[in-house]
């Protein structure tokens, strides 16, 4: 198959060819002609399938086809500005030969320059939650005359915290209308809201349920909190020609961690919360340039990376949910190229462990320490032999309350994910 079969607007085949596409991924085969018939859709695939085009092509299809132009039509939400720059970006290259327009919309951003988008007309809008949500509370933006929304990475955008957010720009948008929903993961939890915002959708599954790609491999050490750091030197020594991305739970450790490896002569960049936007753009530029090879960054602030030669993701903090695990492994062994994933486990990590192993028929592979870095405690087992905690006894660190804070997250109570993100 090729994508002449969709039988797309030349200008748009033209700009598939000049982008040096010659064959569509299985969610494209899949999803673009269900799209194109007008069925809301939810894509389950594993990142770096191709999921941003199988939604944009057959929306800029349904643009160029209508005679009403210079009012939005289309919106995309997405959950961090990065992955908004990414979706825009994929946008403007495959509607190269055409005059549709397009803005985005995220906090940080001025919003004089937004209005004077919208005030000359734009038929798509590339939007975070918090940005949209306000533009739409200001009557800046009239959603009445969209016909197609778009969440993608609808599972993390949840998570964050988006849930009552997204539940009031929903209340504000036409009834009549094409929804879609691509994202990695679909936990039953959102599964659930799903039914609110869809309508009689087909689920398309392309790989494994889980969502992981056959092409990494996953890997882990047990170690010590206090070997950690000379570990990751290690692993960052030997990672040759290929690149990593290193993920850590807060936006102090990877700030921490970039200082460490910068010091230690690595070239690194880290992406977290507290950069200004500008910043952010340069280090994910010049990771996918080749200028860093190695980025240090939080979960929330790499949700954006698109960068098809990584070839090393680091868990240096554990995640705190089975589907973080599989989106911080996707960025790797994308486009059928191989990929490791290496992570740091702690003994108290033992929990996640379990449920990773557990919910995706997973197997770790249990690396050897490298010569030379500082021992383990002898009392410490491997994270996956220790006993639960005591009865009455709670958890030492935080896996049992962040799991808490994570459901928090569906009910909409927590508040800073979506702050940092927007």
């Amino acid at each position: 198959m090729s994508f002449t079969n969709f039988d797309l607007n030349v200008k748009l085949t033209k700009s598939v060819a000049a982008l040096g596409y010659q064959q569509p991924t299985p969610i494209q085969s899949e999803a673009i002609p269900v799209v194109l018939e007008g069925r809301d859709v939810i894509g389950l695939a594993q990142t770096g399938t191709g999921k941003t085009a199988a939604f944009l092509l057959p929306v800029l299809h349904k643009i160029l086809s209508s005679e009403t132009r210079g009012v939005p039509q289309a919106l995309v939400i997405a959950p961090t500005r990065e992955l908004v720059d990414q979706i825009f970006q994929s946008a403007k290259d495959l509607s190269k030969y055409t005059d549709i327009k397009m803005m985005t919309m995220f906090g940080g951003a001025p919003m004089p320059a937004q209005l004077r988008h919208l005030k000359r007309g734009v038929d798509i809008i590339i939007a975070c939650p918090g940005r949209l949500l306000d533009h739409i509370q200001r009557k800046t933006l009239d959603p009445s005359t969209l016909h197609t929304l778009i969440l993608d990475e609808a599972d993390h955008m949840f998570d964050m915290g988006f849930l009552p957010v997204i539940r009031e720009i929903n209340s504000h948008l036409p009834t009549e209308r094409q929804t879609l929903l691509f994202t990695a993961t679909m936990p039953k939890e959102i599964r659930r809201f799903t039914e609110e915002l869809t309508s009689n959708p087909l689920t398309i599954r392309v790989g494994r349920d889980s969502g992981l790609a056959k092409t990494v491999s996953h890997n882990m050490y047990s170690v010590g909190d206090g070997q950690k750091k000379g570990l990751l030197l290690e692993v960052v020594n030997k990672i040759g020609k290929g690149s990593a991305i290193v993920f850590t739970r807060t936006k102090r450790r990877a700030k921490g961690l970039d200082e460490f490896l910068k010091a230690s002569g690595a070239e690194v960049t880290s992406l977290q919360g507290n950069l200004s936007q500008s910043k952010r753009r340069d280090a994910i530029d010049g990771f996918r340039t080749g200028k860093y090879k190695v980025l240090v960054a939080t979960d929330i602030a790499a949700r954006g990376i698109d960068v098809s030669r990584v070839s090393h993701v680091v868990n240096f903090d554990m995640p705190d949910t089975v589907e973080a695990y599989t989106h911080r492994t996707g960025r790797t062994g994308r486009a059928d190229s191989l990929g490791d994933a290496v992570s740091f486990a702690t003994a108290t990590d033992r929990q996640i462990i379990g449920r990773i192993k557990a919910q995706l028929s997973l197997t770790f592979t249990e690396l050897p320490m490298p010569g030379g870095l500082p021992k383990a405690p002898s009392s410490q087992k491997r994270p996956d032999e220790q006993k639960g905690p005591r009865r009455g006894k709670r958890p030492v660190r935080g896996g049992q309350r962040n799991q808490s804070r994570g459901r928090r997250n569906y009910r909409g109570s927590r508040r800073s994910s979506a702050r940092e993100a927007v």
